[in-house]
């Protein structure tokens, strides 16, 4: 009967493999479009929106370019005048003219009532400083769009990637449970005829029942997971949301390092921002230099109506010339400008060290972690080469009908002890952990690399002593920008105010320059503020119990440094029942012994809790003594006994016998040989032994070892 048992429950595990391979093929719809890796990549290379913001920045950046070199190109003007004058201007002519005396002059009218005039003008740009720097900054805009768009493309390769090899690891998941899901079936099946037939228990055929329904709820969840991951897909490739689409079945393929010496397109683009500095550096340098342009002018001029046949008269005019300009003085804006560039020039520098350090890091960390991932794939390789083994050991010895299976009604051997009425005349005694009222983590404020750490762990600092300083030189560099920008817009200030005084320009002018003074200034303090913080200091005194930065570690806002404890302020928590609750009142003096066990601390009640937890225990404060002669420190054990109000008697076990956690206590009571599980509620401990205030009679049997092989329901023997 035990061969034929063995027989009928090994079917289903022996049909697992092949029937898990058949699913993995067939869990995509019938209609569904099967992907390949490459095929959703291309798809998103052409749908997906940031490629053709890309594109479209890229187009704008050599629009742009031909923009700038149009200024290069010489420029053609026609114009067109008509003038019709009611009264003929004046001049002024010496009365000498006119055979008068000298210094005196006469107001003549010269001219006729309507001028036509009709010009050409050309100018052809010789040398224009800012044209062509302006060129130079378009042409490294231009690079560095081009450079985003590599970026942009090549982050899309990688989260299309990512959703697909994550496609394909939900599939494989989902076949899997769909297997299991066919065993737990068969599983049933077999284990209800083994009932009908008295071979089996209720308990156990309505064990796999559950497990058949969790089984379900999962296949339910993860194809709920394998559609989310399907959509974000078909989101990538342009598709439909309701588009029928599938991923290809997982393929082992050999993977190798790829040697990382080459420059990546981060490390591309910071280069690009550093010659795109420079450029506009040079460009507002070039500024103060002169430009020099050619001139030609051609046209006629009008006057009528002249005769008595109401005519015009037109004369011809014409020039060719060259016009040079000088900048002499623009005031002080293009000087700040420059430095303020300069500036922003040393802050791309920095950043670009900064990638340059952290990619290598990143890289060594990638090589470290793909090191790891080879040996995993070995390790899982020869597990499953065991798998395999065993699967065909247990093959043979079903066919020969060798295979056994252990009595499921068999009993388990285990430990009891019976319920005792007891009374904790000397009161319960209490568990807690000492901890300090002082302790908490010291965090970076400002991002930085570490250039010095000037404490270790274990060493005591006091309020305000340095701890750790970090490489503040950009902020410092924005700061000296911030400065330089503060100053040009107080003259600014000053000379708009005079200006705005004699009503030679605008106030609105003034206003706009003072909010922009306000801004400028409010943005140093920011930066002072941010300078001082690299230099990371103590808020308070303690012991450095833990030290998380070492030099060279780049530290992000909210980081954690070092973890800062004061041992001279410490207390001990306690979780008491709710009956027990009125031994303790807050002021009252209770003595400590420490897991140290040199002496007793004495310590005083801090607060008594009000509100319970799930287990109706209820929090009890007691601050502690910190003294040497003590040897009490944060993270030892300590029991604090209560002063009991009365001797009341408890039904009091083992507490061996208490099974799960302290907010929801079960034990194993033994009835007819039986093992039931019980729940309990707890109403304190002392000395191995747990006082019970629900859930257990003086008199009942509990089960205090043999746990392993113990559920309810289950047959036990013991002696």
């Amino acid at each position: 009967m035990n061969h034929k048992l063995a027989i009928i429950t090994a079917v289903p595990v022996l049909l697992r493999w092949p029937l898990m391979a058949a699913l993995l093929f067939s869990l995509a719809p019938v209609h569904a479009q099967v992907m390949s890796l490459q095929q959703c990549i291309d798809s998103a290379l052409v749908h997906e929106h940031r490629i053709k913001i890309a594109d479209t920045d890229e187009r704008i950046a050599d629009e742009r370019l031909r923009e700038a070199r149009g200024g290069m190109i010489p420029k053609l003007r026609a114009g067109a005048d008509y003038k019709y004058y009611v009264d003929l201007p004046y001049q002024l002519m010496p009365a000498t003219v006119f055979g008068g005396p000298s210094d005196v002059y006469r107001a003549i009218q010269f001219g006729t009532p309507q001028n036509v005039t009709a010009n050409l003008a050309l100018q052809v740009p010789l040398y224009d400083p800012t044209a062509i720097g302006a060129i130079r900054v378009n042409k490294e805009a231009a690079a560095m769009a081009g450079i985003q768009g590599e970026r942009t493309r090549e982050d899309v390769v990688l989260e299309v990637s990512a959703v697909y090899y994550n496609a394909q690891i939900i599939q494989s998941r989902l076949a899997f449970v769909d297997s299991n899901l066919v065993n737990a079936e068969e599983l049933v099946r077999s284990l209800s005829l083994l009932h009908e037939q008295a071979l089996a228990r209720g308990t156990d055929v309505d064990r796999m029942k559950l497990q058949r329904d969790q089984l379900k709820t999962q296949r339910e969840q993860v194809r709920s997971q394998r559609e989310q991951v399907l959509d974000v897909l078909r989101i990538f490739m342009g598709m439909p949301t309701d588009a029928p689409v599938a991923v290809a079945p997982v393929e082992p393929v050999a993977v190798e390092p790829v040697a990382g010496s080459g420059t990546t397109t981060a490390m591309r683009l910071a280069d690009q921002a550093l010659h795109l500095r420079s450029a506009k550096l040079s460009l507002m340098k070039q500024a103060r230099y002169p430009s020099l342009s050619g001139q030609g002018f051609y046209g006629t001029t009008g006057f009528g109506p002249v005769g008595a046949d109401d005519q015009f008269d037109f004369y011809p005019m014409s020039f060719l010339g060259l016009q040079l300009q000088v900048p002499l003085f623009q005031g002080t804006i293009v000087q700040h400008r420059i430095k303020a560039e300069r500036y922003e020039l040393e802050k791309a520098e920095e950043q670009r060290a900064a990638l340059q350090d952290r990619e290598g890091m990143e890289r060594r960390t990638a090589e470290r972690q793909f090191t790891v991932a080879q040996g995993t794939v070995v390790n899982a390789e020869a597990q499953l080469e065991l798998a395999g083994r065993i699967r065909s050991n247990t093959v043979a010895l079903h066919q020969q009908g060798l295979a056994a299976v252990s009595d499921s009604n068999a009993a388990v051997n285990v430990t009891v002890d019976t319920v005792r009425q007891q009374a904790f005349t000397e009161g319960v005694r209490y568990t807690g952990t000492i901890s300090s009222l002082l302790e908490g983590k010291v965090m970076a404020e400002v991002p930085g690399r570490v250039v010095a750490v000037a404490v270790a762990e274990g060493q005591w600092v006091e309020k305000g002593q340095v701890m750790v300083k970090l490489d503040g030189d950009l902020l410092r560099l924005q700061m000296q920008a911030a400065e330089v920008q503060v100053e040009g817009l107080e003259k600014d200030q000053q000379r708009y105010s005079i200006l705005t005084g004699a009503d030679a320009v605008q106030g609105v002018q003034l206003e706009k320059t003072e909010l922009a003074l306000r801004g400028a200034r409010i943005q140093l303090s920011t930066l002072k503020e941010q300078v001082q913080r690299t230099t990371i200091t103590a808020p308070f005194s303690g012991f450095v119990t833990q030290l998380g930065v070492e030099v060279g570690t780049v530290l992000n806002p909210s980081m954690p440094v070092a973890m800062l404890t004061n041992d001279r302020a410490l207390e001990l928590v306690v979780s008491v029942p709710g009956p027990e609750l009125t031994a303790f009142r807050k002021g009252q003096t209770v003595m400590v012994m420490p897991e140290s066990g040199e002496a007793q601390v004495p310590g005083t009640v801090e607060s008594v809790g009000n509100r319970g937890d799930m287990a109706h225990n209820f929090p009890v404060r007691i601050t502690l003594k910190s003294d040497a002669d003590y040897g009490v420190k944060p993270g030892m054990a300590a029991t604090v006994r209560s002063i009991p109000t009365d001797a009341k008697a408890w039904p009091t076990i083992p507490s061996t016998a208490i099974i799960g956690s302290s907010l929801d206590p079960e034990v194993y009571v033994v009835e007819n040989g039986i093992a039931k599980r019980k729940r309990i509620v707890t109403a304190g401990r002392d000395e191995g032994l747990v006082a019970v205030s629900q859930g257990l009679a003086p008199g009942e049997t509990v089960v205090t070892s043999g746990f392993i092989s113990l559920a309810d329901g289950a047959p036990v023997k013991f002696r």
